[in-house]
């Protein structure tokens, strides 16, 4: 939401934005200790509602179909 917002407004909020993205990269460095945790934290996500609808974190490839649910 935040990187959407950068690209549709003015400039002169481009600032603050930037502020808001590095705060909440700092709160998902506190919050999560698992490598992996922390990049699907990092997902962008349009809404602000938290889902990623099948994105993969940067350097992740997508897993056979079910292949998660039989680790």
């Amino acid at each position: 939401m935040l990187e959407n917002l950068i690209q549709t407004l003015p400039p002169h909020r481009h600032t603050e934005l930037s502020l808001q993205i590095a705060l909440l990269d700092r709160t998902i460095e506190q919050q999560y200790s698992f490598p992996e945790d922390i990049a699907i934290a990092r997902i962008p996500d349009s809404q602000g509602l938290g889902g990623t609808l099948g994105l993969q974190p940067e350097g992740k490839a997508p897993t056979a179909k079910g292949a998660e649910r039989d680790r």
